[in-house]
C-alpha cells in the first residue's frame, strides 16, 4: 500500500453499476499462491508484501500516489448485445462521478472513432474528487497508417474517457508492472480503420501487428488479474502465445513504445517488478 489514501467517501443516489462484495483471501495466502502457481514461469521469482512506491514519479507517471484504499474491480459486460462491437461504448466518467468514493482508477481497455479521436489501446489513469473533478492522464497508442510509427497520445480532457466493447479496471487501487532489460511483444492496432467494422472483436484482435519492441528503458504496464475462467481466443502464431479474453495489461514508456502486452522474447534477460493490490469489491457496468 502506498502512504497516502488516495480520496473520501462520497455518496451519490444513481449508479451506473452494480456491486458484488467479494471475499477476498488474505495477502500472506494470495502470496503464497502467487509464488508456488509462477514458480515454474521464471528463473527467479520472489512474491512478498511490501510498501508500494509512489505511483506519480519517475518512471510509473500514474495520476494517483498508489494502490491503497477502496478497492474495487469494475468490468463492463454486454453479453448478448446487438451492436458492433466498437458501438458498445461506456464513459468512465459516469462511473467516477456517481461512484461512493474519490478515486484513483487504472486500467486496459480499447478506443474507437468516433467516439475517441483514434482508434487505439486506451490505458485508463485518472484520479478524480467530488463533485466533479476529473483529472485525466490516460494514454491512447496506435500506430501511424502513413508511415508505421507507434505513437502514445497522452489525454487531458475529461471528456475523452470513452472505452468500447471491453473493459477491466481497478478503482482506488490496481496492477502495476514494470518490465526491464531485453525485448517484449505487444499487439498494436492502427490509429484509423475503414467503417463500418463488420468482423468480430475477436477477429479484429487476431489481426493486429505485433512488433518486437527493445526495452530502452522500463516499460509500465497496467491492468487486471481476475481469478476467473480463461476464455481463449486465438494464439499468437509467431511468438507461440495464446491470447484470452481476461487479464490484459496495455503498456506504455517514454521513449513511444507500448500496446497490449504479449509476450516477452528475452526471457533469459527481461525483468519484471510488480505491485498488485486485492479488490474488496466488484463493480459490474452492463451495456445498456
Amino acid at each position: 500500500m502506498a502512504n497516502a489514501s488516495n480520496g473520501d467517501s462520497y455518496t451519490s443516489e444513481f449508479l451506473p453499476y452494480f456491486t458484488i462484495q467479494l471475499t477476498p483471501p488474505t495477502l500472506s495466502e494470495i502470496a503464497e499462491v502467487l509464488q508456488n502457481g509462477m514458480q515454474s514461469l521464471f528463473h527467479d521469482i520472489k512474491v512478498d508484501i511490501a510498501r508500494c512506491p509512489y505511483l506519480t514519479t519517475a518512471p510509473y507517471n500514474l495520476a494517483g500516489v498508489g494502490l491503497g484504499g477502496n478497492t474495487s474491480v469494475v468490468e463492463f459486460v454486454h453479453d448478448g448485445i446487438n451492436v458492433p462491437w466498437n458501438y458498445r461504448t461506456r464513459n468512465i466518467q459516469d462511473v467516477l462521478t456517481t461512484s461512493c468514493h474519490d478515486s484513483f482508477i487504472i486500467g486496459s481497455t480499447y478506443a474507437t472513432k468516433p467516439h475517441m479521436p483514434y482508434y487505439g489501446h486506451l490505458i485508463m489513469n485518472a484520479t478524480y474528487r467530488a463533485p466533479m473533478d476529473i483529472r485525466n492522464e490516460s494514454r491512447l497508442i496506435f500506430a501511424e497508417r502513413h508511415n508505421g510509427q507507434t505513437r502514445i497520445k497522452k489525454l487531458t480532457d475529461p471528456n475523452q474517457m470513452i472505452y468500447i466493447n471491453k473493459g477491466s479496471f481497478f478503482i482506488s487501487e490496481g496492477g502495476v508492472l514494470k518490465m526491464t532489460n531485453g525485448s517484449v511483444a505487444c499487439n498494436l492496432m492502427w490509429g484509423d480503420y475503414e467503417e463500418p467494422m463488420l468482423e468480430s472483436f475477436h477477429d479484429f484482435i487476431r489481426r493486429q501487428q505485433c512488433p518486437e519492441i527493445h526495452l530502452q528503458s522500463d516499460m509500465i504496464a497496467v491492468g487486471t488479474i481476475i481469478n476467473d475462467k480463461l476464455k481463449f481466443i486465438s494464439a499468437e502464431r509467431r511468438y507461440d502465445v495464446n491470447l484470452y479474453d481476461r487479464n490484459e495489461f496495455h503498456c506504455f514508456s517514454n521513449y513511444g513504445a507500448g500496446g497490449q502486452f504479449i509476450s516477452d522474447i528475452t526471457p533469459d534477460t527481461t525483468e519484471y517488478e510488480g505491485y498488485f493490490n486485492v479488490a474488496e469489491n466488484m463493480s459490474v457496468i452492463p451495456f445498456t
